[in-house]
């Protein structure tokens, strides 16, 4: 299963101020981000439990070539200049949630899924049918 590391986008904007304004950040570069793994499975069940409905994630042990399987930031520096991510996942995807209900989508997702299989970018997962 994949990981990610996932912000709020609050945090980022603290994080970048502070590496801004702090002369000891000045020709130095850092990573902003939580310095947590997150599985994709974990996301998609905060997502569930936050939408209210009664879903089970699909695992179709699919995956885009090419693409990371596991990537997560390395805050040591930025810490160093005090960055704390403060933001909990949950309440930022909270956040992130009620926002996406207020606004309509366009889902093309179908039509992004047919290009990368046109271009051969979708592998499978050997071992597994699905």
């Amino acid at each position: 299963m994949q990981s990610r590391d996932f912000i709020d986008v609050r945090d980022i904007a603290a994080g970048c101020l502070l590496v801004l304004e702090d002369p000891r950040a000045d020709g130095q570069v850092f990573n902003i981000g939580t310095g947590q793994r997150v599985s994709i499975l974990q996301l998609a069940e905060i997502l569930i439990d936050l939408s209210g409905k009664r879903l089970k994630p699909e695992i179709v042990y699919r995956y885009r070539k090419g693409d990371i399987r596991h990537c997560f930031a390395d805050i040591t520096g930025a810490r160093k200049l005090g960055f704390v991510p403060a933001v909990p996942l949950h309440e930022g995807l909270r956040h992130l949630y009620a926002w996406a209900k207020t606004i309509d989508a366009l889902d093309h997702v179908q039509v992004a899924h047919s290009e990368l299989v046109n271009r051969g970018l979708v592998g499978r997962k050997s071992g597994k049918t699905r």
